[in-house]
């Protein structure tokens, strides 16, 4: 049946076992809530979050004045072949000319003028003020204020 060596090498094992488990329970097991704030987000403080504002309403003052030079400076260029001697050839209409150029840069125009009133500094300075009193922001702003503002 059973031999007295095969219990042996039983009794062998499990103590070998035992023996090896046991500096791995002797650890200091970490309290859970390190564990847990390793592993959550770090949430952007107050002024994260201000400075994160600065950088949004930045960038769209800059995208609008963009889009204004270049709007300006398509009708400018248009204005300019019409002047020159050469111009766009005999028999062209200024007027018409003209209107397809307004009408070719008005849409960079609008939307550049746009973003430079919603994204003006007065508008910054009321956002950050009233996110400084509630600590809410308005749910266009929230959505337009990505990660990458934070960094």
């Amino acid at each position: 049946m059973s031999s007295p060596i095969n219990f042996f090498l039983l009794v062998i094992s499990v103590g070998f076992l035992l023996n090896a488990a046991g500096p791995v329970s002797a650890q200091a097991v970490p309290p859970v809530t390190s564990a847990v704030a390793a592993l959550s987000p770090k949430l952007p403080t107050q002024a994260d979050t201000v400075a994160a504002l600065h950088r949004l309403f930045q960038r769209r003052r800059v995208g609008g004045g963009v889009l204004l030079s270049v709007s300006g400076a398509t009708v400018a260029t248009f204005m300019g072949l019409l002047s020159s001697e050469e111009g766009f050839g005999p028999g062209t209409d200024v007027v018409l000319i003209t209107a397809v150029s307004a009408l070719y840069t008005a849409p960079f125009w609008s939307v550049g003028a746009s973003k430079l009133v919603r994204f003006s500094r007065k508008r910054e300075q009321q956002v950050i003020d009233e996110f400084v009193a509630t600590r809410e922001l308005p749910a266009k702003i929230r959505r337009r204020l990505k990660p990458a503002y934070f960094r």
